[in-house]
């Protein structure tokens, strides 16, 4: 017995007919997809912002180190500089691009949501079901 969702298989419904099932495939094949894209701009962000957290630091090590009357430390921080604020703006852009990548789940979410909702294979019950607002 092939089952068309995790969530059917989980719950008492059935599809109704072969249409409904395979909509119930393409349709969780779809939220899977964008899930899957939402967690990975999730992590770019995280990364991002990682990356951010190290350059600033650097900055303020590298504004300490010039500071000093040691001459290593200023030319340490001579190199640690520039390095740093590469560091900061990679992180930024990382992160806006997790952003970014995040909003296109949440596009693609829309758009599964409302081919659901205008799905002549679908009753009430099955877009339910195929939202997972119920099982």
């Amino acid at each position: 017995m092939t089952t068309a969702n995790t969530s059917l298989e989980q719950g008492n419904a059935t599809p109704r007919t072969p249409w409904t099932a395979s909509a119930f495939r393409r349709y969780r094949d779809g939220y899977a997809v964008a899930g899957t894209v939402n967690v990975l701009g999730l992590l770019v962000a995280i990364v991002g912002i990682v990356l951010f957290g190290i350059g600033a630091f650097g900055v303020v090590t590298a504004v300490a180190g010039a500071a000093s009357k040691d001459s290593n430390a200023a030319l340490g921080a001579a190199i640690i500089f520039p390095l740093s604020v590469a560091l900061g703006i990679s992180g930024v852009l990382l992160t806006v691009a997790g952003i970014a990548v995040r909003c296109l789940a949440q596009v693609t979410f829309a758009t599964l949501d409302t081919a659901i909702h205008t799905s002549p294979f679908l009753d009430d019950d099955d877009r339910a079901v195929a939202m997972r607002l119920r099982t």
